[in-house]
């Protein structure tokens, strides 16, 4: 499927690479020989800095996103920001001729993308950066009750210092639930095109009636694209945080005792796994899901199939709304399968999607979620509703302001990196 989309890239960015992702380590990847499949040149990454004005004009238009694969990985967020962009290299010259026609400066940052990735694998083996962060509060602590269990939890440590499989979080989970069976539980929110179970963890006392309305609820969900690694561990940390906090920290006692905390690490787990399979940029950035092949006859003639849709592009919120009359999609989203934010050919058409809004509609949960947070990468932003347009706002839009300024200072008081 790699040859198919004969595709390589090129990066238009600013700022430094995050060092857990995109280019982060698989702790076992399956990576055999080059299987690049690609033609039109090796991948590379291109850096320029402009106004949001000129980078619109030149590239943030629907067609041109389509047509030349331009991939954003950061977006300009407001007048005289920087983008992070990444572009199909068979286009790469008639984008320059682009920028330098739109007076855009730009700087070549990785002149291959796929020989980084490579690297960074091999850089970190070296360091042995996943065998330091190996220690976990859980599993190495001594277990209360049963000295039977020992055995048993020690053969599903997790490392936090490497990216594993789906298998390994699944595996995770389980082990903290048969460890602290009183807080937490497994959920099944249903499977994905290739047959995955979609799961995540209920943090909280068990033995609440689901029908009650005095828990109120707190989502977290990561991983909804696919490539975003950092994601799924990040919510997997705060799922440990939770759990090895509880009845040791008297905040985190409150809040567990007080609310039900539902965390999904990976809404996207056929799309995770496949990112997994190879350094090729076309697989290791995938974004999408995995649904079957779609065929699209483009605007500028020509017959495409690709797989997948933008998970996160499938909800029902302004789905695939046109931008006046014209044959376009608000900002953000696409008509063609073969784009990065293709939104699907029908609301709710994935099945990941459509598990997501089943488990939020379903007694357990319906009317109670206080608080919706999903995890993305790379970014480095607190983003609160609406994203569909400019100006356009939600009634507490000055609370969830002050939570994202809260969020960004303690951020930044863990990490100089936020």
């Amino acid at each position: 499927m790699v040859g198919k989309f004969e595709k390589s890239f090129y990066k238009v960015a600013t700022g430094e690479t995050s060092r857990a992702d995109p280019f982060a380590r698989a702790a076992t990847p399956n990576w055999t020989g080059n299987n690049s499949g690609f033609c039109g040149g090796a991948p590379r990454k291109f850096t320029f800095a402009s106004s949001t004005g000129l980078i619109t004009s030149v590239i943030d238009r629907p067609f041109i996103i389509d047509r030349f694969q331009v991939d954003f990985w950061k977006e300009p967020n407001h007048f005289g920001d920087f983008a992070d962009v990444m572009i199909s290299s068979k286009h790469a010259l008639d984008m320059e001729r682009r920028f330098r026609r739109a007076n855009i400066t730009y700087d070549i940052r990785v002149p291959d993308v796929e020989k980084l990735i490579i690297r960074n694998e091999r850089t970190q083996k070296r360091s042995g950066y996943g065998r330091r962060l190996h220690d976990d509060p859980i599993l190495d602590s001594e277990p209360d009750g049963d000295q039977s269990r020992v055995g048993k939890l020690k053969k599903a440590k997790y490392s936090f210092g490497d990216y594993a499989s789906y298998a390994d979080m699944m595996k995770y989970m389980r082990t903290i639930e048969f460890y602290y069976p009183n807080i937490t539980k497994i959920v099944r929110l249903g499977v994905t095109h290739e047959g995955k179970p979609i799961e995540g963890m209920k943090v909280g006392p068990i033995g609440y009636p689901i029908s009650s309305t005095s828990k109120r609820a707190i989502w977290v969900d990561g991983n909804i694209h696919a490539r975003e690694w950092a994601s799924s561990h990040t919510a997997l940390y705060f799922i440990n945080q939770l759990v090895s906090g509880y009845g040791k920290d008297d905040t985190i006692t409150h809040y567990v005792n007080s609310l039900n905390f539902y965390v999904m690490p990976c809404l996207n787990p056929d799309g995770y796994e496949y990112t997994r399979s190879s350094p090729n940029p076309s697989v290791r950035l995938w974004r999408k899901n995995r649904s079957p092949e779609k065929c699209h006859r483009s605007l500028w003639g020509g017959e495409k199939c690709c797989q997948g849709v933008d998970l996160n592009r499938n909800f029902k919120f302004h789905w695939a709304v046109l931008i006046c009359k014209h044959e376009f999609p608000e900002s953000g989203s696409s008509y063609e399968p073969c784009s990065n934010i293709y939104h699907g050919d029908h609301v709710f058409s994935e099945p990941e999607s459509r598990a997501v809004r089943d488990f939020l509609d379903s007694d357990e949960l319906r009317g109670k979620v206080d608080g919706f947070i999903t995890l993305h990468s790379y970014a480095q932003l607190w983003i609160y509703p609406y994203s569909h347009a400019q100006q356009n706002y939600p009634e507490d839009i000055s609370e969830l302001v002050g939570l994202g300024q809260s969020a960004e200072k303690q951020s930044r008081s863990c990490s100089s990196a936020i």
